[in-house]
Parts: C-alpha cells; structure tokens; sequence
C-alpha cells in the first residue's frame, strides 16, 4: 500500500484507497511543496484533475512509497505523525463499486466487463440495487479476487496495523475533523499549518438503506472480520445510510455523463499512448544499420 511522505515536517500518511485519499494525499503534496502543476500535467487517464494526485509517477520516488519495508520505516521515530484514515466497510465497498464499475472506469470495463455481476448503466433505483447486490454475491462466492488483488477493495487492518509503519494517528474518516486538530499541533512547532483539504466527488449516490437490505450488509461484514474484529470501535456500529428517495433523476442522468466521459479519457490516453510509440520509433536508429 502506498505510503507518503513529507520529510520537512516529519508526517507520514498510510494511504487507505476510498477513504477520503484523495483529499489526503493532495494534503501530503502542499505539505510536501509540490505544485500541483506537475500532476496536471499526467498523460494517465483520470477524468478530473483532482484525480491526477494518484498519478504514481508524478510524485518524486522519495516522497511516494509503492511498497515500503522495514528498511523505510527505520527513519520513521516516534517524532514522526504517522497517520491513516479508515471506514466502515460497507460504505467503503458502495464507494468503491461506484467509482470503479457503476460509472464504468475503463480499465474495469477491459477486464471485468464481461462478468455476469456487471452493472448495466442504470435507468432506475432497482437496477443499482440489484447489481450491487450481485456484486457482493460474487465477492461472497468467490469468483473475483478483488478482495486480494485490488486495493479498492482489499481490507484495511493489515494495511494500517501490520505495515512496516507504526501508525500512531488513526481516526474513521467520520472524525477527520480531529485528525486534523491533531496534526495541526503537530505542525505548529514547524511553523506550519494545515493545507485546506480538496474535494473530489467520485460517488454520484449516497449509501440508502435499500443498498444492504436482504443480507447485503451482512454478507460485507462476514467478508470483512478482519476490519471489523480489529477497527470496528472507530466506527459506529450502523452506517449512516439515506432513503431511497434521495436518489434523485439527476443523479442518474450523472452517472450516465460519467460514462461518457469515461470512455472520452480512455480515447484520449490512447491516442497518447500511441503518439509517444511512434514518437520513440522515430528517434530510433533505423534497423539493419
């Protein structure tokens, strides 16, 4: 799991995907004094700019670690603020089922879009429902590996408790208020404040009580012990969850768009890519020379 740093101030972020890590990791860069700018200019293929953040190859290697050992965390004391952020599952799941498959993120299209759990692009509330329900089916059964493969949705406890970092500072996203009263005072001696944290909207519905009747809930939280055996007390026992009635036609028509837009990225970083391809054959010295 990625690990950031900000060596300026000593604050290490343990990255949790899909709780609130787009905001923190763009909090990591300010303090990192990156500019932004270095991120906008990434050829991936992200449908918003506040989304270039988790660009990997944008952030200097020092300052990012993909995978990090022991041997990183040696120069981590506890002088450090060493932080990370978690959620219930079942709203992280819903969250993550949105942004990756419900608004069709292309790279899910390519490699899941031919499995029968699927979501059609909904017309309807039933229709999100149903295909959310028979997503956590397929998770419960076994025929994705997504819970080991995918960092969306992989567990959170073995990320922020059996990393190679000890982290100190860990809150629910629900109380990311105090998280950042924490680190404030921890950057007050550095003559620091706290950046503004950004917002990025990836999740057109929020989580209705329709979402996890019929076993749903249960089923994600029998597929998450672990999280809930051993940070279930930073959350309350119940997600906050809405009515369906919340759904409203505009947030179909959203989702909708976002599908389009989606495939619009993909056509554009495609072309990209090609475009770097010829341009590196070009400046090739030609065969047989």
């Amino acid at each position: 799991m990625a690990t950031f740093l900000a060596p300026s101030c000593k604050v290490c972020y343990v990255a949790v995907p899909k709780v609130a890590s787009t905001a923190l990791e763009w909090l990591m860069a300010d303090l990192a004094g990156l500019d932004m700018q270095r991120f906008h200019r990434t050829l991936a293929s992200v449908p918003t700019r506040e989304q270039t953040v988790h660009a990997r190859a944008q952030w200097p290697a020092h300052l990012r670690l993909q995978r990090p050992t022991a041997k990183d965390a040696a120069g981590v004391d506890r002088t450090w603020f060493v932080f990370a952020a978690v959620r219930d599952p079942r709203e992280r799941v819903w969250s993550a089922w949105q942004s990756k498959f419900l608004v069709r993120r292309r790279r899910y299209v390519d490699e899941f879009g031919d499995e029968p759990w699927f979501p059609r692009v909904p017309q309807e509330p039933a229709d999100v429902v149903e295909d959310f329900a028979r997503f956590v089916d397929a998770l419960a059964a076994g025929s994705t590996n997504l819970l080991r493969s995918n960092v969306h949705f992989r567990g959170q406890a073995q990320t922020v408790l059996d990393g190679p970092f000890e982290v100190g500072h860990l809150h629910a996203v629900r109380d990311i208020a105090k998280l950042l009263d924490d680190l404030g005072a921890h950057l007050r001696p550095y003559g620091v404040r706290v950046p503004d944290l950004r917002r990025d909207n990836t999740t057109p519905l929020r989580l209705t009580a329709d979402v996890l009747a019929g076993g749903v809930g249960e089923a994600i939280v029998d597929l998450y012990r672990d999280d809930f055996d051993r940070l279930g007390h930073l959350w309350p026992d119940a997600p906050r969850v809405d009515s369906p009635s919340t759904w409203s036609d505009a947030a179909f028509v959203d989702i909708a768009s976002r599908v389009v837009l989606h495939e619009r990225v993909e056509d554009l970083a495609s072309l990209t890519r090609d475009l770097k391809r010829q341009r590196t054959a070009l400046r090739s010295p030609a065969r047989g020379r």
